[in-house]
């Protein structure tokens, strides 16, 4: 079992749970009579809850930290799996969950000493070295080995390699003008797995585990699957050439989850969230410098000078070619937004010429006035005669009144069809069948 202080922190740390205001739906084991929920043990095999949890601590059924904390990641993971990920009792989890690994920072080392290994071979001085290993809050163990003073060498710790864990840990790229911009990548990556976005961001900090999350179809559907942990690793192992090579990683992720999430299902608005925030910062991303001129050395060879310039002449194109992207799409959110305060301009003043011409019409005369002279324009013309095209029943009929009502010299509308010409209809009718239709 855990050691005594250790299984003693362990116990408090589940007291302090218990306490929260989110606990209240994991105190005790569900009961699937009470909550009316007869499928719960289909669906969830391994169930576990802060009262076992706690049991389990009291009769020291531990044997190592990790094996305490992954009964408190299965319990948030059976409750996202029966509720959904966006159910609050999801987030209640989430919210235990992320005061648990607060307090697991400072659970105390667990020291354990050996004794030395006697061998007929060894010196005095390797028969009085002694290990020991400590565990840290992440579970992942720090060797100490110590060493007596008689061997002249001082005391060091040896620890584990690196975890390649989000967030991103800096490296020297493979070619130095991209250094930038590979920079700005770990930057977006730190970004998109911030707290701020955790709602929506988790589905993608790992790979899909088809047996974990039930879908044992994925991997026909997804041929080449990606997940931000595999990026993270791909950016510290210098595997992106330039940030191009990384764009295509993270929106390939984004594809996959679009491509085996229907539309409007939780996981598929999650990820048009997350790639709103990846879009609204990649706009960032700066703009490779321009290529310094190579150096002439008498060691280059002439195929070495090519090389290079054709690298260069690569650089300039993208560089143009990303600098005319962004001007296009500015010129046409401008050009957008001219014509929609245009449109509501026009549209306002047509329907003050509208009711004033009605007003005018409603009065007796000894003849009808002149229609007034409206602007129409093209485009209103055409999106009312695509809108026409797709009524049916009642509107239909309306459309054909409003017609004969304004322009009676066309026909009686005996039940007959009409095919009419848009342009052949005056301007005050035009205006009456807009206002309706559209």
């Amino acid at each position: 079992g855990l050691p005594k202080h250790q299984n003693k922190f362990a116990s408090s740390m589940i007291r302090s749970l218990k306490r929260l205001k989110d606990a209240a739906p994991f105190l005790h084991p569900v009961d699937p009579v009470k909550l009316n929920i007869p499928d719960y043990f289909n669906v969830i095999t391994t169930p576990i809850d802060l009262s076992t949890i706690e049991k389990r601590i009291q009769g020291n059924q531990y044997d190592s930290v990790p094996e305490f904390v992954a009964d408190i990641e299965l319990m948030v993971f059976n409750c996202a799996r029966y509720n959904g990920e966006l159910s609050k009792i999801a987030e209640m989890a989430r919210n235990l969950k992320t005061s648990f690994d607060r307090q697991l920072k400072q659970i105390p080392a667990a020291e354990v000493k050996p004794e030395p290994v006697k061998s007929k071979k060894s010196s005095p001085q390797a028969a009085s070295n002694e290990q020991s290993f400590a565990l840290t809050p992440s579970g992942m163990p720090i060797i100490r080995r110590e060493s007596s003073g008689e061997s002249g060498r001082p005391k060091r710790e040896i620890h584990p390699p690196r975890p390649k864990d989000l967030p991103y840990s800096e490296s020297k790229p493979r070619r130095k003008k991209y250094a930038a911009e590979l920079k700005f990548c770990g930057t977006v990556l730190k970004e998109l797995v911030a707290k701020k976005h955790e709602a929506y961001a988790f589905p993608f900090l790992q790979p899909v585990d088809p047996v974990a999350l039930n879908c044992p179809s994925y991997f026909k559907i997804i041929k080449k699957p990606m997940d931000l942990s595999t990026i993270q690793t791909k950016l510290n192992n210098n595997e992106y050439e330039s940030a191009d090579d990384f764009e295509e990683d993270v929106r390939l992720m984004f594809k996959n989850c679009y491509k085996f999430n229907p539309d409007q299902s939780p996981v598929n608005v999650m990820g048009h969230k997350l790639e709103a925030v990846f879009d609204k910062k990649w706009v960032e991303k700066p703009v490779p410098p321009p290529p310094a001129a190579p150096s002439e050395s008498p060691d280059e060879s002439e195929s070495e000078e090519s090389e290079e310039e054709d690298d260069d002449d690569d650089s300039n194109d993208k560089t143009i070619s990303y600098l005319e992207q962004q001007l296009v799409m500015m010129q046409n959110q401008l050009s957008m937004m001219k014509k929609n305060k245009k449109d509501a301009q026009k549209q306002k003043k047509k329907e003050k010429s509208a009711k004033k011409s009605s007003k005018k019409k409603s009065k007796p005369a000894a003849a009808a006035p002149a229609a007034p002279a409206f602007q129409v324009t093209y485009d209103m013309k055409k999106e009312l005669s695509e809108k026409i095209m797709t009524l049916s029943g009642a509107k239909l009929n309306h459309v054909v009144k409003i017609i004969h009502e304004s322009m009676p010299e066309i026909g009686n509308g005996g039940g007959e069809e009409i095919e009419l010409d848009v342009d052949s209809l005056d301007p005050f009718t035009l205006v009456k069948l807009y206002n309706y239709v559209i």
